[in-house]
């Protein structure tokens, strides 16, 4: 696939905000287009695992506490994300009191 005029421009400027005034005299071309494309989704990945490092905990809390209060927050913005792809969802099963 060949990068059009446009397409090219806009890559340019991608670069430019990332990389500084330096990837004004790079080549727009397919090999670029791609390796910009590795790097975003590789950046998703660490942006992704990033979200489950424990932020600093305020002083006086209780670490316990605190950290049910991360993982809560955690487990619900992944679920939300759809980060987690849940195939299963455990449903108790009552136990049968009736004398039979």
């Amino acid at each position: 696939m060949e990068l059009n005029k446009i397409e090219q421009e806009n890559l340019k400027a991608f670069l430019v905000s990332v990389y500084g005034n330096q990837a004004r005299s790079w080549e727009m071309n397919d090999a670029v287009f791609n390796q910009t494309i590795y790097m975003l989704q590789e950046s998703n990945k660490c942006t992704d695992l990033m979200d489950f490092v424990p932020r600093p905990m305020p002083l006086g809390a209780n670490p316990i506490s605190y950290i049910k209060k991360l993982h809560a927050i955690f487990y619900y913005e992944s679920l939300r994300t759809a980060k987690i792809n849940i195939r299963y969802v455990y449903q108790p099963q009552r136990p049968n009191l009736s004398r039979s």
